[in-house]
Order: C-alpha cells, then sequence, then structure tokens
C-alpha cells in the first residue's frame, strides 16, 4: 500500500500578485499553472488527498513553500482559493527572510533558503526512500538510463519517494539538473509516455491516476 508521496516543483521565480488580480480574474498565468498542479496533487472530487505533500521552490529567489496534505484545512478545488493561500505564504516569506519553516495556514509553511545548497539538505538521501524526477520526453534524449514511468513500480519505491517535476524548460537552465544528479545519490529519472503529461498539471494528473491504479490492484490481491 501506498501510503505517502511526496512532489517538488521547482519554479524559476516568483510573480507576484494580490487579492485584487486574483478577483478580477487577473491571475498570472505562471500562478494559474501552479494553482492547477496544487489542484491535481491535493483535489478530489469531495475530498483532500491526505497522503500527498508537495514542496513548491522558486529557485531564483530561495523560496520554499510546504503543503502537508494530512494538515490542510482550508484549502478547495478552485483556483481563488489555492491562489490566495499560496499568496499569503509568499507575502509572509518575502516580509520574514526566516531559514526555518514559518507557519502560514493549516498544512502551509514557507521558507528562505540563504544558501541555494542549503536544498539540498532537504533532499538527504536518509529523508526519502527515493528521488525520482520526471522529465519531457522530448528531453529524453539528452541522458542515460531513462525509464518510463509505465515501468515506475518494478524498478522504484513509490511509497515516501520524492518525485520532482519543473516548470520550465529543462534546456533553459540545464546545468542546474547536471548539478543536482552529481549531488543526490538517490535520483532517478522518468519520463511519460510521448503523448502524455506535456503540461507540469498532465504530469501529475498522469502520475495520481497512475498510483491510483496501482492502489486498486493491491487491493484486489
Amino acid at each position: 500500500m501506498i501510503k505517502l508521496v511526496n512532489f517538488l516543483l521547482l519554479s524559476k521565480r516568483i510573480v507576484n500578485f494580490d487579492k485584487n488580480d486574483i478577483d478580477q480574474g487577473n491571475t498570472p498565468p505562471k500562478i494559474y499553472e501552479i494553482c492547477s498542479c496544487i489542484r491535481d496533487i491535493f483535489c478530489l472530487s469531495y475530498s483532500i488527498r491526505k497522503n500527498n505533500n508537495l514542496f513548491l521552490y522558486f529557485v531564483e529567489n530561495h523560496y520554499m513553500i510546504k503543503l502537508i496534505g494530512s494538515e490542510l484545512r482550508y484549502l478547495g478545488s478552485d483556483e481563488r482559493s489555492q491562489a490566495l493561500l499560496l499568496n499569503k505564504a509568499i507575502n509572509l516569506i518575502q516580509k520574514r527572510h526566516e531559514n526555518d519553516w514559518i507557519y502560514s495556514t493549516p498544512g502551509i509553511y514557507a521558507k528562505y533558503y540563504r544558501n541555494k545548497n542549503k536544498l539540498l539538505d532537504e533532499l538527504a538521501p536518509d529523508k526519502f526512500e527515493e528521488i525520482i524526477w520526471i522529465i519531457d520526453s522530448k528531453d529524453t534524449q539528452k541522458f542515460r538510463k531513462i525509464t518510463y514511468l509505465e515501468k515506475l513500480h518494478k524498478q522504484s519505491k513509490i511509497n515516501n519517494s520524492l518525485f520532482i517535476i519543473t516548470l520550465f524548460k529543462l534546456e533553459d537552465d540545464f546545468p542546474f539538473l547536471i548539478k543536482w544528479r552529481s549531488s543526490i545519490t538517490n535520483m532517478k529519472l522518468f519520463s511519460t509516455n510521448q503523448d502524455k503529461g506535456k503540461k507540469p498539471q498532465d504530469k501529475i494528473l498522469y502520475f495520481n491516476f497512475y498510483l491510483d491504479s496501482l492502489e486498486e490492484s493491491d487491493n484486489l490481491r
């Protein structure tokens, strides 16, 4: 049985917005994309996926927003709810550059990393069973030892693993991945099928569907 799944979304930078933008339907496209990812990670028809956690890291700002599924109270399935909660956490960490987790709302925390390398401490091998980077199919030719997601359960430990998805093109910042791969010993690279997972939120939808199917298979045994 899959008890805990962690996601790390990597975004290049903070996009500033406020409540008026949200109320007037002017949510920035990047924030809308992040909200879509949040919704697909946590929101079921009438409940929250309590076994999912999300780490949202803004690379250039050194900010991390953490959402813990088992603690979330106010997260709704609508974009406005997600954007308001995200905006509150971002405003909090912009005002208080603290390198410890700051409470924002139930299940949502924010943290500032004074050094980019400190983020690697959060990805230490003893914290996650495995770290799995899900890349676009068009990027697979750049790497060796790529495995497709359909074979994930045969080659990796899904429970308490960390799945990384980027919200920017790898070719825009390719050395970033090379550095991480050399620093994280338990990282694997996986890709979705050519016709699936074109957008970050599509990867998450496909991945959650895949996990749900594994759960159903386990329950039938």
